[in-house]
């Protein structure tokens, strides 16, 4: 069909057929990129690759120390609007380091941006603060959010654990471990603070032990709600918040 590669001037609308002539005849073939095997090494690279300058990496230098951390954690605890949130109850969670600032490495007083993680079991709720090395920049909330366990948070729950009589004598010379069980919105995420202890034989290599003995510790009451002694049959440990309610 031959087509008019001009259009008609006295027309209003263009003709969908008008300027085909401008368009290539030849539709072009997708490339396909072929990566080398397992011969040349990991990780694979795209073959047939031109003109690569091989470039070393290096660690940022005067990275914060765990001192440091430290430091900046003890300054925001000094912070009235952070003591507001966190309360009279709370654990430090962890820290995070954000993204460098492009004027971190030129500043000669190093000040890095941090993320600093607390839960408040007064108001039962996650508390986020941002800083700028020792200075409070952000406090905020995270409802509905369950930071995993600190270190703080495990070993208290492993020393209440411990103490409860029904496990007292059992696990005394046992090794102890802990992790965050978690509450779905249904189950009041932002009503418990739930840590599963379990209590194993102690250990001499990196294998996992099974657990002899297990405990569920509510750090916002700061008591034991559910006692496991018996691992012959399983458990629904959603159960945990309702037991809680009931004793």
């Amino acid at each position: 069909m031959q087509v008019q590669c001009q259009p008609d001037e006295r027309e209003i609308a263009v003709r969908v057929t008008d300027g085909l002539c401008d368009l290539r005849r030849n539709t072009p073939k997708e490339p396909t990129i072929r990566f080398t095997g397992p011969d040349d090494g990991w990780p694979p690279k795209p073959c047939d690759q031109r003109n690569v300058n091989q470039v070393a990496s290096a660690p940022i230098s005067d990275l914060p120390s765990d001192d440091a951390i430290a430091e900046i954690v003890k300054a925001v605890l000094d912070n009235e609007r952070v003591r507001l949130f966190i309360g009279e109850r709370y654990s430090y969670i962890g820290a995070d380091l954000l993204n460098f600032r492009k004027s971190y490495m030129r500043d000669p007083e190093r000040r890095p941006q941090v993320q600093l993680l607390f839960y408040s079991y007064t108001n039962r709720v996650a508390v986020e603060v941002i800083t700028l090395g020792q200075e409070v920049e952000k406090v905020l909330t995270l409802k509905d959010y369950q930071p995993v366990e600190g270190l703080e948070e495990v070993r208290e729950a492993i020393q209440i654990a411990s103490n409860d009589k029904r496990l007292k004598d059992k696990v005394r010379n046992l090794d102890a471990h802990g992790i965050l069980l978690p509450l779905s919105v249904e189950q009041g995420i932002d009503e418990g603070r739930l840590i599963w202890v379990t209590f194993t034989d102690i250990a001499t290599t990196d294998e996992e032990l099974p657990a002899l003995f297990a405990a569920i510790v509510d750090l916002i009451e700061q008591k034991v709600v559910v006692v496991r002694t018996d691992f012959s049959r399983p458990e629904d440990t959603r159960n945990a918040k309702r037991t809680r309610r009931t004793r």
